[in-house]
């Protein structure tokens, strides 16, 4: 019997050896501490022929049979029937593949209709509470359509509310219809001279200025402004009572660089800008009540004096007082 210790010296034998040199006899294969054990592996002869046949060496541990009435047999059927549209029945736009759709098909879909031109509806039913909007129709119904600031309103449940309006809730409330361009190939300077002449002027002058304008970008903000003619006969307003209130530019970003070749050898770089158009109409009792807001109060306002008006409560006298 001998044991191998690393680091020391152990008997082998009845002689003291060097636990190294055991290793090393260890490693190559020689002396009385080498072994060389083999575990092994046997199959079946049935198993061993189903494996040259193709089949699984485990048997039909993993081998899966789907049941003719399985769950997910059924639920693949059922979608089938369903899909398949009958005799003379037309297939609706969202089930057909992309590449037979058609402009017909998006132009009749209800449901891309719906996303590209979503219903319309109020500044109150967008962005006013239930209870408030109540109180907001209420109070322009009894004030022939103005509304009155900290005024007392009663519903008809019998429940009094107090409702005052901020001065940004109000020009939001006031009716108007919100517009914005498309995509439009042009620059925020050059955008910005054309729209400096349409504010503040009427629906129909500012289009017909966009149709006789020279102008880039006259023909898209002309097309802008017509949709407006539309949206505001949804929203129940006067289209010949609106003007431009506001109409500015921005940038639409993903602006494209490409290569500019110059002269002599040389190379630069152009960007090619991209812009949109928004634009805000109201009605015109609207351009009065700023109007006469603005003369109300410099009127309202106290002529300047260099000396406050106060009685004298002192005895004048004819000489000068340091």
């Amino acid at each position: 019997m001998s044991w191998l210790v690393r680091g020391g010296r152990v008997p082998v034998n009845g002689i003291l050896r060097n636990s190294t040199a055991l290793s090393r006899g260890v490693q190559s294969g020689c002396g009385p501490l080498a072994f060389n054990f083999t575990r092994g592996f046997t199959a079946d002869s049935g198993l061993r022929q189903k494996e040259q046949q193709g089949g699984s060496l485990f048997g039909e541990v993993s081998e899966y049979k789907e049941s003719a009435d399985s769950r997910l047999a059924q639920l693949s059927h059922r979608t089938q029937v369903e899909e398949k549209p009958a005799e003379g029945e037309e297939v609706p736009a969202y089930k057909k593949p992309l590449d037979k759709l058609t402009n017909r098909d998006l132009l009749t879909d209800p449901e891309v209709q719906e996303f590209v031109n979503p219903p319309a509806q109020t500044a109150a039913e967008k962005l006013l509470s239930p209870l408030k909007r109540e109180l907001y129709t209420k109070a322009l119904e009894l004030n022939g359509g103005k509304y009155v600031p900290n005024q007392i309103i009663k519903l008809d449940n019998g429940k009094s509310y107090q409702l005052n309006l901020t001065k940004e809730e109000l020009q939001v409330l006031t009716p108007s219809v919100y517009l914005h361009s498309y995509r439009i190939k042009s620059s925020l300077k050059k955008t910005y001279v054309f729209l400096r002449m349409l504010r503040g002027m009427d629906l129909n002058k500012a289009i017909t200025q966009c149709h006789f304008s020279p102008k880039h970008v006259a023909r898209d903000v002309g097309e802008m402004l017509t949709r407006g003619l539309q949206q505001a006969k949804d929203l129940k307003l006067d289209p010949n009572e609106l003007y431009v209130e506001q109409i500015w530019v921005g940038k639409d970003g993903t602006n494209i660089k490409r290569l500019e070749f110059k002269g002599r050898g040389r190379v630069g770089t152009i960007t090619h800008k991209w812009v949109h158009v928004k634009a805000i109409l109201r009605h015109v009792s609207y351009r009065e009540e700023k109007t006469a807001a603005k003369v109300a109060k410099v009127d309202n306002k106290q002529v300047w004096q260099q000396l406050k008006s106060r009685p004298v409560h002192y005895v004048l006298d004819n000489t000068y007082k340091w």
